[in-house]
C-alpha cells in the first residue's frame, strides 16, 4: 500500500469516477484503474461498485475512505508540522516566461548557498504534490489547458489562490504567414486561416475568445512539440493565440502581434494556506511580480 494509492482512492470517491479522478489528478486513467485495483487486491475487499449514477462505496469501502482520509490528513499535517518549506523553493508552472525567468532569478540571488533547494516542474500533477508538500506555490494562467482543472481542484481543497495580474491576449503571426505585413489587421481577419495548437486544448475554443473569432476547428492543426510549434509559426502556415509578451520579447522572437480587444489572461498564484511561508517563497513572488511588470507590453 502506498500513498499515492491512497491519494488516487479519495480522488475517485470525491468524483465518483475514475476518468474525473484521473483528470483532477492530471495522470492517466489506465494509472487510477491499476491503484484501486491493486489497493482492492491488497486489502482482499471491493471498495467501489458501479451503478448508472457512478461508483458508490461497498459497507467496506467507506471504512477504507475514513481511514484513507485520516491518513492523508495526518501525513498534510505532519509535513507542515515539521515546516519542510523552510529552506527550499519548489515551483510549479504552466509554461509563461516570467515564472521561470523569476525562477532563474531567485537561483542567482542564493548561489552558492548549500543549504538552501530549489526546483521548478510543469503542471502534470501539480495540485496532487502541492497537497502532498511536493510543491510551495503554484502559477497558473487562465485560458491555459489546466486552468478549469485547477481552479476545481484548489476549491475542493480549500486553497489559497491570488490574482496577480491580467495580461492582454494576442494572436502571434510568423514572419512567412501571408498576412504578415498587412496593416490594421483585427481578429476577425484570422477566421479562414490554420490555428496551432500545441496543447491539445485550443484555446480558440474557449467561450471567451469565440466572441471574436469564429474559428473553424477543421483548420485546428495540433503539435505536441513545441520547438516543432515554433518552426511552424516561423514557416508562416498558422498563428496561435497567447499572452502579449513585452516590446523586447516580441523583437528576440521576431513574431507579429495582434492584440485581441478585451481579452485578458489571469495570472494566479496558489499556495497551501496551513503551511508557513518561507522566506524564499516571499522573495519568488516579489521577483514574479517585477517579471511581470517588466515583461508588460
Amino acid at each position: 500500500m502506498t500513498f499515492q494509492q491512497l491519494q488516487y482512492l479519495l480522488a475517485i470517491n470525491r468524483n465518483c469516477s475514475v476518468s474525473l479522478a484521473a483528470k483532477e489528478l492530471f495522470v492517466s486513467q489506465s494509472s487510477v484503474s491499476i491503484a484501486l485495483a491493486s489497493l482492492e487486491a491488497e486489502l482482499d475487499c471491493r471498495i467501489f461498485i458501479r451503478s448508472t449514477q457512478g461508483l458508490t462505496l461497498t459497507p467496506e469501502g467507506k471504512q477504507v475512505v475514513a481511514h484513507a482520509q485520516r491518513i492523508c490528513d495526518g501525513y498534510r499535517l505532519l509535513t507542515n508540522a515539521v515546516k519542510p518549506s523552510e529552506n527550499q523553493l519548489r515551483v510549479g508552472s504552466v509554461e509563461f516566461a516570467p515564472a521561470r525567468n523569476a525562477f532563474l532569478q531567485i537561483l542567482k540571488e542564493y548561489q552558492g548557498q548549500e543549504d538552501v533547494s530549489f526546483s521548478f516542474s510543469g503542471p502534470n500533477d501539480y495540485i496532487n504534490r502541492l497537497l502532498r508538500g511536493g510543491v510551495d506555490v503554484i502559477v497558473n494562467l487562465s485560458f491555459s489547458m489546466y486552468d478549469k482543472q485547477t481552479e476545481q481542484n484548489a476549491k475542493k481543497h480549500k486553497l489559497s489562490c491570488q490574482k496577480i495580474a491580467s495580461i492582454p491576449a494576442a494572436i502571434a503571426l510568423g514572419k512567412g504567414h501571408r498576412l504578415y505585413k498587412k496593416k490594421d489587421l483585427q481578429p476577425e481577419d484570422f477566421a479562414n486561416e490554420t490555428l496551432l495548437d500545441y496543447t491539445g486544448n485550443p484555446i480558440a475554443r474557449s467561450s471567451g475568445l469565440l466572441a471574436y473569432i469564429p474559428i473553424n476547428p477543421e483548420k485546428t492543426l495540433q503539435c505536441s512539440n513545441i520547438r516543432l510549434s515554433q518552426d511552424l509559426l516561423n514557416d508562416g502556415y498558422v498563428y496561435i493565440i497567447g499572452h502579449l509578451p513585452s516590446r523586447k520579447a516580441q523583437q528576440e522572437r521576431g513574431f507579429r502581434y495582434i492584440p485581441i480587444p478585451g481579452l485578458y489572461y489571469s495570472v494566479y498564484v496558489y499556495t497551501d494556506p496551513i503551511r508557513p511561508q518561507s522566506l524564499e517563497l516571499t522573495r519568488y513572488l516579489e521577483l514574479l511580480n517585477a517579471q511581470i511588470i517588466n515583461n508588460a507590453p
